[in-house]
């Protein structure tokens, strides 16, 4: 199912990454120009994709007088385009849940953005219905490795404080998700990174067992539109000790 249309405005080859938000492309159409510096909106270290040679698309910021001039949207992988702006995660995940055809949650009759909780702001607090409240963290998942989503790819101190709390809310007797947008297409199922974050992996497990609900969306990039593929499983391993 099409979500929406994010049309990019030129196509071109990785160079490098001088640091987390940065990135060098040489682009090649539909004009050619070297080494030209993007914005890197995705806080993951992209291990498997940001390579030298990579093919990827880019878009012109809507500021004309930034420093970078362009955004970095996605990444070619053997068939199929990973969609690495985190900017667009907020939005993707509020117009699936808006559409009970695809939406995990029945009958939603509000969405409020950016809930205060604790030290933290969750992304999403949903109301039912029926009056209950859902509280909702999202987090996207840009790496694969033989057809598993693993997330994260570089410790996440901020994504274990957010586990912790949706678990702490459900412990309160609140409904409480973790929905993980997963841009790899190739991807079959789901598990923490317990190579990359013990600790995450663990608060992750530890929620799941508290009852916090969890969903993996397959979110595909294809044709200058971003594609809802449905939810995979968790992984065997996403429930080791």
């Amino acid at each position: 199912m099409e979500l929406f249309k994010v049309p990019y405005d030129a196509q071109g080859i990785f160079l490098e990454r001088p640091n987390r938000f940065l990135g060098r492309v040489d682009i090649t159409s539909p004009f050619e120009q070297k080494d030209v510096l993007i914005h890197v909106h995705d806080p993951g270290r992209l291990p498997d994709l940001l390579i030298p040679g990579a093919q990827v698309r880019i878009k012109k910021a809507v500021n004309p007088n930034r420093k970078t001039g362009w955004d970095l949207l996605a990444v070619k992988n053997k068939d199929h385009w990973v969609f690495v702006n985190s900017a667009y995660h907020r939005k993707i995940v509020e117009y699936i849940l808006a559409r009970q055809e695809i939406s995990p949650f029945e009958h939603v009759t509000a969405i409020q953005p950016e809930v205060r909780v604790g030290k933290s702001r969750l992304d999403f607090c949903l109301t039912l219905m029926d009056g209950q409240k859902v509280f909702i963290e999202t987090k996207g998942c840009t790496l694969a490795i033989d057809e598993k989503a693993l997330f994260p790819d570089a410790p996440t101190s901020r994504g274990c404080r957010h586990v912790a709390e949706l678990a702490e809310l459900r412990q309160q007797g609140h409904r409480t998700a973790l929905i993980t947008l997963v841009f790899r297409e190739d991807a079959s199922c789901f598990a923490p990174h317990f190579d990359i974050d013990p600790k995450f992996s663990k608060a992750f497990q530890e929620a799941f067992n508290k009852g916090v609900e969890h969903y993996s969306m397959v979110i595909g990039y294809k044709d200058s539109a971003l594609v809802y593929h449905g939810t995979i499983p968790l992984c065997p391993e996403a429930f080791k000790l």
